[in-house]
């Protein structure tokens, strides 16, 4: 069973990416399991545990959740009354939240993707010492699935496409590994890069790219398109390429390597996106291959 993980404090400003788990997990046809960060479980957390209809969890949860919380789902969903999903809900208590204690949960229940809220104004995802979201904190850890970020400020709607942002170094079992996730959940796929400027070197390097995706996609013609922007403020460009296109309903790329003085110097392009981006963006590890 594809399993989706939503990592939540069960709060209004979750709402949104409850909406996206619940949108994505009935596409995979699997399961939504709701990893609840609070100090106390919700009552009778033993047969939340069980699963159960997305109505019943409503019900059940109130009052221990934050009453806008179910409002904003049924808002999201474009209904007035109970949101009427078919899907099993499961539910499980993680009250100090880390990413190794996130990375054993979501190795043990096979996760397929992880999906939280990117508030970072909000106190109890920051850790005050270090000033580093936990959002980061499990960027950095590398989740051994996909991570799907929700920022505040987007709307909800219906995902369709998603567009992958690369280097145009994607290795094979990476772009097998983003192929995979296209067809678990019914995606379509266009590719971007952002260039500086015109090169020679950069000219080799885009033909080779086409031809690693044409023999990925089996297909010159099918091949998914690989797109071009010029630009040396490539997270800025690409927050108003998802502005400006209402086709780009999701932003996708890798985390790579960076070294501890990359960590120091400069500005981490996934973890900007993650917050700044207009849509939600999906953030692939070299180790979520499944």
């Amino acid at each position: 069973m594809s399993q989706v993980v939503l990592l939540t404090d069960l709060k209004a400003h979750s709402a949104l990416a409850l909406s996206y788990a619940l949108q994505l997990a009935e596409r995979a046809g699997g399961g939504l399991l709701i990893c609840h960060t609070a100090r106390k479980a919700l009552p009778n957390a033993s047969d939340a545990e069980k699963g159960m209809a997305l109505n019943d969890f409503m019900q059940y949860a109130e009052p221990a959740i934050d009453a806008r919380f179910a409002r904003q789902v049924s808002h999201a969903h474009g209904q007035t009354g109970n949101v009427l999903i078919d899907l099993n809900i499961s539910y499980t208590h993680l009250p100090k939240p880390d990413p190794a204690k996130m990375h054993q949960l979501l190795s043990q229940k096979n996760a397929q993707l992880l999906v939280l809220d990117a508030d970072n104004d909000r106190s109890k995802w920051i850790n005050w010492w270090s000033g580093t979201s936990l959002l980061n904190k499990l960027i950095q850890y590398k989740m051994p699935c996909p991570l799907l970020s929700i920022p505040p400020h987007c709307n909800y709607r219906e995902l369709y496409k998603m567009v992958y942002v690369t280097a145009l170094r994607s290795t094979p079992q990476m772009l097998q590994s983003i192929k995979g996730f296209q067809a678990r959940f019914d995606l379509m796929i266009d590719f971007l890069h952002v260039q500086v400027e015109e090169t020679r070197s950069f000219s080799n390097l885009k033909t080779q790219y086409e031809q690693l995706l044409a023999r990925i996609y089996h297909d010159q013609i099918l091949a998914p398109k690989l797109n071009l922007l010029f630009s040396d403020a490539v997270s800025d460009t690409l927050s108003n390429f998802a502005l400006e296109n209402e086709s780009v309903q999701l932003l996708a790329l890798s985390k790579r390597p960076r070294n501890k003085m990359d960590t120091i110097l400069f500005r981490d392009l996934v973890e900007d996106l993650c917050t700044a981006s207009p849509v939600p963006t999906l953030v692939f590890f070299p180790l979520s291959n499944r």
